[in-house]
């Protein structure tokens, strides 16, 4: 008769289950991170350190930094538009000729 040696089945088993948990564990604290807002801070660049750093930006490879170089572009864009409907232009008279 074979001799089964139960002892390696055992720590395959433990090492299984070790796993298991680990990555239960790994998965409610990804859940856990990704539900929360992300902080945000404001800055206050002139349109020249905007341009600079959004230069130093583009020397950074493209999968890294366009995701950030389009979010700086869309709030620039954003505050320098002119504000035409404003509720001052919208109460002022027509000019008389």
């Amino acid at each position: 008769m074979k001799k089964i040696n139960l002892t390696h089945g055992k720590v395959s088993n433990v090492a299984f289950v070790l796993m298991v948990v680990l990555f239960m564990a790994l998965m409610v604290l990804q859940s856990h991170t990704t539900q929360q807002q992300p902080k945000t801070i404001t800055l206050t660049l002139t349109i020249e350190q905007a341009e600079t750093v959004l230069g130093a930006l583009a020397k950074l490879p493209y999968e890294t930094s366009a995701p950030l170089i389009q979010v700086i572009q869309q709030q620039a864009y954003s505050q320098l538009q002119p504000k035409t409907d404003t509720i001052e232009n919208k109460k002022q008279p027509p000019k008389k000729n």
